[in-house]
């Protein structure tokens, strides 16, 4: 994910729509803002479904965390320079697998969080219109 972008945005409450601001991969190893329209009725689907994602990115990153501290199987210079190279491999740095994991986790809680807030967008929008109705 670049440096210095933030999530958000505004997720849009339409009649017939529901619109998830998100990143997606452009394609060229990088990723662009895009949009993802839903049925308002199935956003609790959608959650299910990040939150879902969301727990496999963490059991992954647990995995990447014990690939940080693999033991050395033999004490020779290539047995410690493989395992060294795997452990900065699953590490937190650029490009790493930690990293990655990371930035996927970060995504999931705000594509989560948009859509929490999506569903109350609508929920008080459905609440707005039964009480004209009820006048």
């Amino acid at each position: 994910m670049p440096e210095n972008v933030q999530f958000g945005g505004a997720a849009a409450v339409g009649a017939e729509m529901a619109t998830l601001t998100a990143w997606v991969n452009d394609g060229k190893g990088g990723v662009t803002q895009g949009k993802l329209k839903v049925e308002p009725d199935q956003l609790p689907t959608i959650k299910a479904t990040w939150v879902q994602a969301r727990e496999k990115f963490v059991g992954m990153q647990r995995t990447a965390q014990q690939l940080q501290f693999v033991p050395y199987p033999a004490e020779d210079g290539v047995s410690k320079q493989a395992v060294n190279k795997l452990r900065t491999a699953a590490g937190d740095g650029a490009g790493c697998l930690g990293k990655t994991l990371a930035d996927c986790i970060a995504r999931c809680d705000d594509l989560i969080h948009q859509t929490e807030q999506t569903m109350k967008l609508y929920q008080v929008a459905d609440t707005s219109a039964e009480i004209k109705f009820e006048l």
